[in-house]
């Protein structure tokens, strides 16, 4: 997902209300022509607390003179034909609630619009505005903001503070910098559809990470591979606001997979891929080979191959390439990394076929002498269980029930079982002959998944008298499956 960008805050609003007026005409041209000219007096329509919000992980780019415009600025082409009279522009200044504004600038010729929102005299962002009564809730490492609090869980909170803390120990992070996060925050907005989030950022997406002000914006309770694109750039600090996105996003879905699918299903998308020669790292070296493909076929070979990467280099030398192969955009255009500063394909090739086959989830290894203990015997499924694994038999899906969470409603498993009511599941196991799924109703995350047309050998699910049946590693849950109460789930 390529980065989008924005601005906010709250506190912000204390010190704004001392402003006399709303945004007035003459202050809309002024704050126009600033913003063509990209002038210092720019700086005088943004609060105090709005810029210290935007500079508080000390996050900058190069280049970027108000990082709280980022992704708002009108495109420099347009500026530069505006101010030499090649296109001309509107605007319109809309009444919000109380005394709050929106500035709208058209440039009819070339049916393009911006937005600003406006409080009182001082720009604030679109989530700012639109946010600002959601409630907050704070752990270590982030602050909520959401309009639905029953989308939020102590688990899930749980998990990303956790998630943090793994993430900054691969990165490297000093103790400094760690008690600097824990200070200041990832603000995460957990928006309750998409339709929420293009209202905060006029941005139709499922998950962003914004820029200008270092938030997460997303309807995941658990969106990891956004989290990444923000924790990296925070070890790096400064540097260019474009990277070549085989490192980029192949960096965010190593760790953290992609909306909704947790990193381990997506890099086994990515064996597969490699290990089929449909597609290899060769092919991803710069953006406009990148985006040639599906993101179903770039992002998992990205992702895969970002994880050897480090593996084989270290993360101290893929932060310096990663810093070498980021640039102004159109510089990004012209750049491709170098086989000079890659390892040889030798190891590459090696690193896939030793770790290829690492799906927790098989279809082999089912013979029941094999797991001894039994968790559970019915009508509809049975489980055993040895050391290592589970051996599952279920004639289509089965659930497993925390007693510990409350006022939490899954968002997971009302899209995909609508006619139903969430009865706190935290664990969702479904299968047929072509596939198995594993969900955390709690993080709203797959975190296992066998396909049959994605496997090597493209068998089917073993059915017997009714029953699928297959293996699951034990290390995919977090809680042993027998302490849990089993349900079914589905017709």
């Amino acid at each position: 997902m390529r980065k989008i960008i924005i601005k906010i805050f709250f506190f912000f609003f204390v010190s704004i209300f001392t402003y006399p007026q709303t945004l007035s005409p003459k202050e809309a041209e002024s704050f126009i022509q600033a913003l063509l000219t990209n002038s210092d007096e720019l700086g005088e329509y943004f609060d105090s607390s709005e810029v210290m919000l935007s500079k508080r992980l000390g996050i900058s780019y190069s280049g970027v003179k108000f990082k709280s415009l980022i992704s708002l600025d009108i495109d420099p082409l347009i500026k530069a034909q505006i101010i030499d009279k090649q296109l001309n522009y509107e605007y319109e200044i809309k009444s919000l609630q109380n005394d709050f504004s929106k500035l709208v600038v058209s440039i009819p010729k070339k049916k393009l619009s911006y937005e600003f929102i406006f409080a009182k005299s001082k720009f604030l962002s679109k989530p700012g505005y639109y946010s600002r009564d959601w409630v907050r809730i704070k752990s270590k490492y982030f602050e909520f903001h959401t309009s639905d609090s029953s989308l939020l869980n102590e688990y899930s909170i749980h998990k990303l503070d956790s998630f943090v803390e793994n993430i900054l120990e691969l990165l490297g992070c000093s103790k400094e910098e760690i008690k600097k996060l824990e200070k200041e925050k990832i603000h995460y907005f957990l928006c309750r559809d998409d339709a929420e989030i293009t209202k905060l950022t006029g941005y139709s997406a499922r998950g962003l990470y914004y820029i200008a002000n270092d938030f997460i914006i997303s309807v995941f309770n658990c969106h990891y591979h956004e989290i990444l694109h923000l924790l990296i750039n925070y070890k790096l600090k400064s540097l260019s606001l474009f990277t070549v996105p085989l490192l980029q996003e192949g960096f965010a879905v190593a760790f953290g997979g992609r909306g909704g699918n947790e990193s381990d299903i997506i890099l086994g998308m990515g064996f597969f891929l490699v290990k089929s020669n449909f597609i290899d790292y060769e092919m991803l070296l710069s953006k406009s080979s990148f985006y040639q493909f599906d993101a179903s076929m770039s992002y998992p070979v990205a992702g895969l191959y970002t994880k050897y990467l480090i593996d084989a280099i270290g993360i101290e030398k893929y932060l310096e390439l990663y810093r070498k192969y980021s640039s102004s955009l159109d510089e990004l255009e012209k750049t491709k990394i170098s086989n000079d500063d890659l390892p040889q394909k030798i190891k590459w090739l090696n690193y896939i076929d030793i770790n290829s086959n690492s799906n927790p989830i098989s279809i082999t290894t089912i013979d029941k002498q094999y797991f001894p203990i039994i968790v559970v015997e019915n009508e509809d499924f049975s489980i055993y269980t040895n050391s290592n694994a589970y051996l599952i038999k279920v004639k289509n899906t089965i659930g497993f029930k925390s007693k510990s969470i409350k006022n939490y409603r899954s968002k997971l498993f009302t899209e995909l079982y609508p006619n139903q009511n969430y009865n706190n599941e935290k664990y969702i196991i479904s299968a047929n002959s072509e596939e198995v799924s594993i969900y955390n109703l709690l993080t709203n995350n797959l975190v296992a998944k066998y396909v049959k047309g994605f496997s090597f050998d493209n068998k089917s699910v073993n059915e017997e008298n009714g029953f699928f049946e297959f293996s699951v590693k034990r290390e995919i849950f977090d809680d042993n499956l027998e302490d849990l109460q089993f349900v079914k789930v589905g017709s």
